[in-house]
């Protein structure tokens, strides 16, 4: 039962990391067009 649940906690930390990394480039390119404007 606990393995399980580090196996669940682990896909959603990695899905947080992921978000993260994703929403921090996101926002380098927004900030680029905004720049480049």
């Amino acid at each position: 039962m606990a393995l399980q649940e580090d196996h669940k906690s682990g896909k959603i930390k990695a899905a947080q990391v992921f978000s993260s990394g994703f929403n921090k480039n996101l926002l380098n390119i927004i900030t680029a067009i905004i720049n480049a404007n």
